[in-house]
């Protein structure tokens, strides 16, 4: 019978395993087709039938086939500042736990995506593209994503069991008292869950609501998890079975968009230049061009910091790439640990440069043009950047010392020869591809020659090239930052699919007519809006990273922002610069973590040397809070 299971399991294994494949097969499929079109309307004045549709549906198949393989390889989403502190059995018993809740969202979704489907086929419905297809063979896709999920659950459930069944099970903490009661934490979770559904159906269900996404988050479920099974609770308490036919419906109608495949392709293309070594040319020539002075090389770990951003457009990427580079390098020239930990963690704000994936995430939520708001970033992330510039010049003409370990300059500094013009030539050489590539994306969209989502699939082709004329490009590089792509982009296109199940709830709740209706009663107006939105996601970001934060608040707070005459394209900013905030202020922010992974240097030294650079970006969204022209005037210019 052990015989049996084990070969079950292996086939499951396998089947899981494919779906990644076929993900990275769609994404390739994706920017080819992204591609041609381009091509094809920019250079021959043709549209070529079936490419368009071609990519919804690939997009389609893509965002639920593959969601079980990025669970098989641990990649979702989790805030784990309270279950990392717990021994590792009862870190075990809480996610079953919360796989055994999970499996009810999990279970919902692919049953009703199943009837669905069945519904489709029976009526012969097809898509309402041009190029016509079953609708039903798209809703099947969801119920056989969500199938594989279902099975991925009980794989990982049989394998907490199995770690609880062994005599000595692994720990990774000295934990005692309650972080080592893994029953007793397990009841409280479920006690907490009786409590939450309580006060949802009998008290105040906004109340309840938060209470539950609250506690499940830091139980450790995944968040997409977390969020779409309130998704389901809530539906079906506030509307009945009969509604829950919406939960596949709503997850079908948001990853049917366009402008959503600029997602991949752009994470891809991003990937395809970090395998290629551009983050260590770009550092390089902002070494050779930045001079001799004090603090020459903090400045041009800032210039190669913003080059970069613009090119890979994720901040955790970024942060890794020229904490590697630069960390090192910084240290041993004798710079303080600490200013160039922020100096490195300032310069590395990926999702505030664009193009960005946040942003992408943002407009698709939010369903604003990803163009105008990539053009409206640029003038924002110049003053962040400014800002940066002339704290560490000005650090270095007022107190030397300071940018230096225990205030000792080396003497290094004044003996060192200028780099000549031919070494800047050369450097620029080297770096040229990667410091065009965010000026032909960029430029390419404010002109209007593509949009954002054919951008995204120029920098896959332009990636391509690059690390082709570099010699950079082998069939490992391409396949790894592939695979890499589907995983990241599954992850996030989940957790986009959850946040609109959620929706859903938050709408029927009428949260954010309540949340305006306080505002208007208060006398608050917009800037008090802005405050309370502002102290809110800081808190939250204490705990989660950027996506997360856009899931569980934008249903909430986008409404009232608008209703007050909030530029949309403001508060996509505002989101990316509380994002990355999030990333650097403890105890989850990742970045903190990159950069003293990276370099050895103590996490409490991370955070003091980041604590100024949190401060100019917040000092940079009152800036454009009083002078909203620096965001909307560059997308004007672009509509006209």
């Amino acid at each position: 019978m052990a015989r049996v299971f084990v070969a079950i399991d292996r086939a499951v294994d396998k089947v899981i395993v494919t779906t990644g494949i076929v993900g990275v097969a769609l994404n390739i499929i994706i920017a080819i087709f992204v591609t041609l079109n381009v091509f094809a309307r920019t250079v021959l004045n043709i549209n070529i039938p079936g490419l368009f549709d071609g990519v919804i549906y690939g997009l389609v198949i893509f965002a639920f086939l593959p969601v079980a393989y990025t669970l098989r390889a641990g990649k979702h989403i989790a805030v784990d500042v309270v279950t990392t502190q717990l021994s590792a059995r009862t870190q075990a018993v809480l996610r079953i736990s919360g796989y055994l809740l999970a499996s009810i969202f999990v279970f919902v979704l692919g049953w009703k995506a199943a009837q669905w489907a069945s519904t489709l086929f029976l009526s012969g419905t097809q898509t309402d593209t041009d190029f016509l297809m079953p609708k039903g063979a798209f809703a099947a896709v969801i119920a056989g994503g969500y199938f594989l999920v279902q099975l991925q659950i009980v794989r990982m459930l049989v394998r907490d069991i199995r770690l609880l069944r062994t005599p000595k099970a692994p720990s990774t903490t000295t934990a005692t008292g309650l972080r080592d009661k893994p029953l007793l934490c397990a009841s409280l979770l479920i006690i907490g869950v009786i409590i939450g559904v309580a006060l949802f159906i009998y008290l105040n269900s906004v109340v309840g609501l938060f209470f539950l996404l609250l506690l499940l988050l830091f139980a450790g479920m995944p968040v997409f998890f977390g969020l779409g099974l309130l998704g389901c609770f809530g539906v079906y308490a506030l509307l009945g079975s009969g509604s829950l036919m919406q939960i596949p419906i709503t997850a079908f109608a948001t990853v049917k968009s366009f402008s959503l495949a600029a997602l991949p392709l752009f994470i891809l293309g991003g990937l395809i230049l970090e395998r290629g070594g551009i983050g260590k040319k770009i550092f390089r020539f902002a070494e050779a061009w930045s001079g001799r002075y004090a603090s020459a090389s903090l400045v041009a770990t800032i210039t190669a910091g913003v080059i970069f951003c613009a090119i890979s457009g994720s901040s955790t990427a970024v942060t890794a790439v020229i904490s590697a580079v630069a960390l090192p390098t910084l240290v041993k020239k004798g710079y303080n640990k600490a200013i160039s930990s922020g100096v490195v963690g300032g310069a590395t704000v990926g999702t505030i440069v664009p193009p960005s994936l946040g942003y992408v995430v943002y407009c698709v939520m939010t369903e604003q043009s990803i163009g105008q708001l990539f053009i409206a970033a640029i003038i924002p992330s110049a003053v962040l950047f400014a800002l940066y510039y002339v704290y560490v010049v000005g650090l270095g003409v007022v107190n030397k010392k300071a940018l230096f370990e225990n205030g000792k300059i080396p003497a290094e500094l004044a003996q060192r020869k200028p780099v000549t013009l031919n070494d800047k030539l050369v450097a620029t050489k080297e770096a040229i591809w990667g410091i065009l590539t965010p000026v032909v994306i960029l430029g390419g969209i404010f002109i209007g020659i593509f949009t954002a989502t054919e951008a995204a699939a120029v920098l896959v082709v332009w990636a391509i090239i690059v690390c082709i004329i570099t010699r950079q490009l082998t069939w490992k590089v391409l396949l790894d930052a592939t695979l890499d792509t589907a995983v990241t982009t599954s992850m996030i296109i989940s957790i986009i699919i959850s946040a609109f199940l959620l929706a859903l709830v938050v709408s029927q709740l009428q949260m954010s007519a309540g949340l305006l209706a306080f505002i208007d009663q208060s006398g608050l107006g917009q800037a008090g809006l802005i405050m309370v939105l502002f102290i809110a996601l800081l808190i939250l970001g204490f705990f989660m990273d950027s996506p997360s934060l856009k899931a569980t608040t934008l249903p909430v707070f986008y409404a009232p922002c608008m209703a007050l005459g909030v530029n949309p394209l403001w508060l996509g900013i505002f989101y990316q610069f509380m994002g990355e905030i999030a990333l650097l202020t403890p105890p989850v922010g990742l970045n903190l973590f990159i950069m003293t992974q990276t370099s050895g240097i103590p996490l409490a030294r991370v955070i003091k040397g980041n604590i100024p650079f949190v401060g100019f970006m917040s000092l940079t969204l009152l800036i454009l809070y009083l002078f909203p022209d620096l965001v909307t005037w560059l997308p004007s210019l672009m509509m006209k």
